[in-house]
């Protein structure tokens, strides 16, 4: 069996499959909140994963994270929304907790490479935008019949964009949660965030775009009727798209 795992900075979830082939879930998916101490973050991750695998054999983990990921040192280096866990041994500390491999990479190109394995575009060129707790965009591309990711320096290019419409960033500047926002507050997100995603557009020219995080899954008909030129489509696996990334960073690595 293997486990996957999604981390955002509000959020992780776990789920687990027996094989890398597909993405079905052997059981219904267990939502954690992150607590933002690294320790106790662990502990209780662990004590999920133990309790799902049922003590059978864990062959690898595969963990998409919101951040700027070591993947050779297996660390956060910086994550604005999980800074508890920056610089801590994520990898090692699962890793020796649960006696087997395991793989952590950004979640943007986790998820890139999901929809490259598993979903409706295999095989064609997309951008992906991330808007949940935050926001973050990156390019699949293909060179030589090979899927590579290409990111953009985050400050650079979203830093600003996440200010003005990021999940958490909202909850700070609206006393609320972003689910709680009213349609007013609503279009006014979403003329900022559409004023963001149409600089993207010019400087990048994507050949389509899939949208991924809570954020954009729930706001996607807005997006596309500002940019109707443009193929626009909601990942192929929802609010499970991290989940799924997770099989494909095993895949990737195992196969």
């Amino acid at each position: 069996m293997y486990i996957t795992i999604d981390v955002g900075g509000t959020n992780i979830r776990i789920a687990v499959v027996v094989s890398l082939d597909g993405v079905d879930f052997i059981s219904k998916p267990r939502l954690l909140k992150v607590k933002h101490d690294f320790m106790e973050d662990m502990r209780s991750l662990v004590f999920n994963i133990n309790s799902m695998s049922v003590n059978q054999t864990i062959r690898g983990v595969g963990i998409s994270c919101a951040g700027t990921i070591d993947t050779k040192k297996g660390v956060i280096v910086s994550a604005r929304n999980l800074e508890a866990w920056a610089g801590e041994p994520f990898v090692n500390t699962l890793s020796k907790t649960l006696q087997c491999n395991v793989y952590l990479e950004n979640d943007l190109v986790a998820n890139c490479l999901g929809e490259c394995y598993f979903g409706s575009t295999r095989g064609k060129p997309f951008d992906y935008l991330i808007w949940g707790t935050g926001i973050n965009a990156g390019q699949l591309r293909y060179r030589n019949g090979n899927p590579k990711v290409n990111t953009f320096e985050w400050y650079e290019n979203f830093e600003s964009w996440e200010d003005d419409c990021g999940g958490r960033r909202l909850t700070e500047t609206y006393k609320k949660t972003p689910e709680l926002l009213s349609n007013t507050e609503w279009t006014e997100v979403l003329e900022k965030f559409n004023k963001h995603f149409g600089e993207y557009i010019t400087k990048n020219d994507p050949p389509r775009v899939i949208l991924g995080g809570s954020l954009a899954l729930k706001h996607k008909k807005a997006i596309q009727g500002q940019f109707p030129n443009l193929l626009i489509s909601k990942s192929s696996f929802g609010n499970a798209a991290g989940l799924i990334s997770g099989v494909a960073l095993l895949k990737r690595n195992l196969e």
